[in-house]
């Protein structure tokens, strides 16, 4: 159960949630809906090296870019895979922004949460948005 302080803040800081014009139910559900957020989890070599496209690869036959990738695939930890980070910015340079191996380490690095999650909340009841109206 979130706190009702803790979804007034959520409502206050979106610019699409009003308690003045949204019913309780309304706003529950968007605070618990899925989001497309920009938020990116860190990955290990073994799961770039899945998202690799088959295809892709057989193009990749520059001696520069297949040192490039070989430096990434030889990565011990976690990677960081957002935008702005090198591991990611040096396989944009391998194999294009549209391409289907930034797709597929984009579908596996990808987070997607509620505006809730995004908040710090949790599950939002109805109850609680009602406590929040009243706050």
């Amino acid at each position: 159960m979130a706190s009702a302080q803790g979804v007034k803040d959520a409502v206050t800081a979106e610019g699409t949630l009003d308690f003045a014009t949204q019913t309780d139910d309304a706003i529950r559900d968007i605070l618990n809906d899925v989001i497309d957020q920009d938020s990116w989890a860190s990955v290990t070599a073994a799961q770039i090296y899945q998202a690799l496209d088959s295809a892709e690869m057989a193009l990749v036959t520059d001696v520069a870019e297949n040192a490039r990738l070989d430096r990434i695939l030889r990565l011990s930890g976690d990677i960081e895979t957002g935008p702005g980070n090198t591991a990611r910015d040096e396989l944009i340079g391998i194999f294009g922004g549209g391409s289907a191996t930034i797709g597929n380490l984009a579908a596996i690095a990808r987070t997607q949460i509620s505006l809730a999650t995004k908040h710090g909340l949790g599950q939002v009841h109805l109850e609680d948005v009602t406590q929040a109206r009243a706050l």
